[in-house]
Parts: structure tokens; C-alpha cells; sequence
């Protein structure tokens, strides 16, 4: 009975294709598709997640007497409802803030956090015109030109140069020009000597093949004289 069995077995397994070859082939082709699959699943949502979050979002915070940015995120307008409506929905924070309305650069929008908690959306104020409203005196023209004079003459007379502090690197890059142009005519002599050399040594050998051949012909021929 077993016998039967076993024959029967190893008659329908060959006519169904179920080889150990083919079975091992068809496991690893379906493994790389698996692979293949999940890396292109993975970075088809890496690509749509950074496309999705393209806002940038920098929260100030106050830390000690100074304002100093604290957090950077990545934002995204959200529509809400039918009406046209969004709101920003941040990656890092989950927090989900109103529309902000002032831009500091494409798509980057600043956030300060007050003391109660709140995030309010900012820009950058002109620093001229708040201090021309507390009254503080502007850098005079002459006042500038006149220290940058004074400035240069300072300069001239306790920094000076050097011959070699002036000219010092273009005279070290002539020279290594110089060192390296002469060892490559020596290098280019040396290289010739050697070809002369060697096209000599080929000349030897020619002529000794063509000696070796002349005395196999004379072998051949029986003409070889004897000493």
C-alpha cells in the first residue's frame, strides 16, 4: 500500500509543476515584489506627507529677557467644511491653529507664545520708524565718513606690511611653479632615456629571433657548419 502510495505521489507531483526549483524561484520573485512594493508604498508617503506639510512654522518663545526662536515646525492648511475655510494643523505639535494671514517668507510664517499660552502670528516691525517715534538720533553721514578716516589712518600706521607679508604667497606659489616645472623636465628626460633604452633592448631581441630563426632554417636545411 505504501509503495502504491509513494508512486502515486511522485506522479502527480512532476505533472502539477511543483518543483523544489520552482517553488524557491517563485518565493524569491515574490519576496522582491514584496520589498519593491513596500519601499515604493514607503517613500510614495514620504513624498506626499512633505507635499502636504509645506508650510513652515518658527514659535518664539521668551527665555529669560530674550526672545529666541524655540520650535520649528511643519504646517498644513487644512479646508474644513464647504464654505472655503482652513485651518493650520501642525506636524510635530499636533496643534491645530487659525489660518495665519502674515508671511515673513514664501511659505514660512512666524508664531509668538505669550505668557498665557496663546500663539499669535507676527511680523517684523520697522525698527526706523519706532525709533524715530522715541526720539533717538540717527548716524550722522560726516560724523561716519570722518571715523572710516580715521579708521584707514590707523590701519597705515600701526599695520604695516611686510615685503613678505605682501608679497609673500605669490613669490612661495612662483617658486613651487618653478620646483615642480623642473622636476617635470627631469622626469620627461628620465622618460625618454628610458624609451631609448628600451626600443634598444627590442632592437636586441629582434635581431636575436631573427638570428634563432636564420639558424632553425640552416638546421632544417642540413647546412649547418661544423667547427
Amino acid at each position: 500500500m505504501a509503495n502504491i502510495l509513494s508512486e502515486t505521489l511522485a506522479g502527480t507531483i512532476p505533472s502539477l509543476g511543483l518543483s523544489t526549483g520552482g517553488m524557491a524561484s517563485g518565493l524569491k520573485f515574490a519576496g522582491i515584489v514584496l520589498i519593491v512594493g513596500c519601499l515604493t508604498a514607503l517613500i510614495g508617503y514620504l513624498v506626499l506627507d512633505f507635499l502636504k506639510y509645506n508650510k513652515k512654522v518658527v514659535i518664539f518663545r521668551k527665555v529669560g529677557s530674550q526672545i529666541v526662536p524655540a520650535v520649528t515646525d511643519r504646517g498644513w492648511f487644512q479646508r474644513i467644511g464647504k464654505a472655503g475655510d482652513y485651518w493650520c494643523k501642525l506636524k510635530k505639535s499636533k496643534k491645530i491653529l487659525p489660518r495665519p494671514r502674515i508671511q515673513i517668507a514664501k511659505n514660512e510664517y512666524w508664531f509668538y507664545e505669550r505668557e498665557d499660552g496663546e500663539w499669535i502670528n507676527f511680523t517684523l516691525g520697522d525698527f526706523d520708524e519706532q525709533a524715530k517715534r522715541m526720539g533717538a538720533h540717527m548716524v550722522d553721514e560726516d560724523m561716519r565718513l570722518h571715523r572710516i578716516a580715521i579708521e584707514k589712518n590707523l590701519e597705515q600706521r600701526y599695520n604695516k606690511m611686510s615685503f613678505f607679508d605682501k608679497y609673500g604667497a605669490v613669490m612661495f606659489n612662483i617658486g613651487a611653479m618653478i620646483i615642480v616645472m623642473v622636476m617635470l623636465i627631469i622626469l620627461f628626460e628620465k622618460m625618454q632615456e628610458s624609451w631609448t633604452l628600451a626600443s634598444q633592448m627590442a632592437a636586441a631581441v629582434r635581431d636575436m629571433a631573427e638570428q634563432v630563426a636564420n639558424m632553425q632554417a640552416r638546421t632544417m636545411s642540413g647546412a649547418i657548419p661544423t667547427s
